[in-house]
């Protein structure tokens, strides 16, 4: 077993950072920097995913959770069923065991995780195993701080993924 390559998504807007505050943690503890990229848009994926070494994504938010709720699965592909886009959805991603927040927006260029993970895999570039941890957000105001609970939080993830791929 080899290191994951470890993406954290994330902007400059608050509790969006969370992915980023991953990664930053995850240097800290010398993981190999080939394996680590801070990305702002899902649709990055594409340009540095490897087919054959396994993918840890890290993302902010928005759900019924409080801030700095964890939430952590493996996608398997085909595993979200529709996209529903209605106002009375509350824009949620159907899957097969929850709903999720999605936010739907047009262009390839923003395109949503899910879009590119399922794009990603139709293309054969995709690895078998990604793993897909989220930190629930509160605060998205441009050029501020994530909160207290979203910055502890991102350190439970990235000492959760240390442990967990550490050998490899």
């Amino acid at each position: 077993m080899s290191w994951p390559i470890v993406i954290g998504l994330g902007s400059y807007h608050g509790d969006d950072q969370a992915g980023w505050l991953v990664i930053s943690r995850l240097r800290e503890r010398s993981v190999p920097e080939v394996r680590l990229a801070c990305l702002q848009h899902p649709s990055e994926l594409l340009d540095v995913i490897e087919a054959d070494r396994d993918l840890v994504i890290c993302d902010a938010c928005v759900g019924n959770e409080p801030t700095g709720s964890i939430h952590q699965w493996t996608w398997e592909p085909g595993q979200i069923i529709q996209h529903r886009h209605s106002e009375s959805d509350e824009n949620r991603i159907h899957r097969k065991d929850r709903d999720l927040p999605h936010q739907h927006r047009s262009g390839s260029h923003n395109l949503s995780l899910f879009d590119v993970l399922e794009l990603g895999y139709s293309l054969g570039t995709f690895p078998e195993s990604v793993e897909i941890w989220t930190i629930e957000g509160e605060f998205w105001v441009p050029g501020t701080e994530p909160s207290v609970r979203v910055q502890s939080a991102s350190v439970s993830v990235a000492d959760s993924i240390w442990e967990r791929h550490r050998h490899a």
